[in-house]
């Protein structure tokens, strides 16, 4: 199983988006970001609002949702199943985690309880994403430490 995961672009604080919203052509309306989860936007463009945007990403997710169906049937992907830690490793990878923030989150659940400490348990994130990237070449993550 890979899960795969489009979103809307989001104006995260300090980013050229979010200081430089009119040359993208959006308002903004949640700056701080402390409105905005996950893909729900707080936010318009010149020729669409919120809701036309959201509208059309729900039908994009629709048309992506049945590209896979069809993908699927036609063999042109697998239907591979993850251990459990691999599918949380690879769920954290959106681009919006690092190596150490995705170590964190799955420390207490796969690293703590078999006697991993912090630093091996990031090497074994980081060796799964290898392999996870050498058999599916469709993983996204931030490629700084931190």
């Amino acid at each position: 199983m890979m899960e795969i995961a489009p979103s809307i672009v989001m104006p995260y604080p300090m980013t050229d988006i979010c200081l430089h919203p009119e040359k993208y052509g959006l308002t903004i309306y949640d700056e701080q970001g402390l409105g905005s989860i996950s893909d729900y936007l707080i936010m318009d463009s010149e020729t669409m609002d919120r809701r036309e945007i959201m509208g059309a990403y729900q039908e994009y997710l629709q048309s992506f949702v049945d590209e896979v169906k069809i993908m699927l049937n036609d063999g042109e992907l697998s239907h591979e199943a993850l251990s459990p830690f691999e599918y949380e490793v690879m769920k954290y990878c959106t681009g919006k985690s690092t190596i150490k923030a995705i170590t964190d989150i799955l420390y207490d659940r796969f690293g703590k309880p078999f006697g991993e400490s912090h630093d091996e348990l990031m090497e074994r994130v980081i060796e799964t994403l290898k392999i996870l990237i050498k058999n599916t070449g469709f993983l996204l993550f931030r490629s700084r430490k931190g």
